[in-house]
């Protein structure tokens, strides 16, 4: 019987993935940029085009993030994100306007400094990363918001949550 419903998910999975593929654009792309708000990210992004429109993939993401610096208090945060993405685009024309929904682990450091007194946090926190942006051809520019949970130490309330709007380029995907 475990032979059975293993060999049906495999064969409904594979028929799925070999009929779901995009007839316009190339299945697998992989998306690399950088970020920009009150520090810097880099990412990288593999994608997997489950059909004209859909698409799902990988963001893997480490981003610098200092919030509130004002002479002799302010806090900053070290983020490594590891998520699932899914995209929907709203076009197959040359300019693809989308939006997207991240979820996932990231690693979070954060430290905050209040004149004499400083509290440091770090952990694996569960994240939520909604997003929309406009794809150009290869290039593409997205504006998100990294939906973190926050902590509180002392009177310290350390919040690692951020935007990003971010700037890239996808290697190989494209039009067919």
């Amino acid at each position: 019987m475990k032979k059975l419903l293993l060999f049906t998910i495999l064969f409904t999975t594979v028929n799925f993935f070999s009929k779901a593929q995009s007839s316009i654009f190339k299945p697998f792309q992989i998306g690399i940029g950088s970020g920009f708000s009150n520090g810097l990210a880099l990412y990288i992004h593999p994608q997997y085009n489950l059909n004209d429109k859909l698409t799902i993939g990988l963001n893997l993401q480490s981003a610098i993030v200092a919030t509130g610096i004002n002479g002799s208090s302010g806090s900053a945060s070290a983020v490594g994100t590891y998520q699932l993405t899914g995209v929907y685009h709203f076009s197959t024309e040359k300019v693809r306007p989308y939006v997207g929904l991240g979820l996932g682990l990231s690693n979070v450091g954060t430290v905050a400094v209040s004149n004499s007194s400083a509290a440091a946090d770090y952990g694996t926190k569960f994240g939520v990363t909604p997003k929309v942006g406009v794809k150009m051809g290869h290039f593409k520019l997205e504006a998100e918001y990294n939906i973190l949970p926050s902590s509180t130490i002392n009177t310290f309330v350390l919040q690692p949550s951020h935007f990003l709007l971010k700037l890239g380029f996808d290697i190989e995907g494209g039009r067919k």
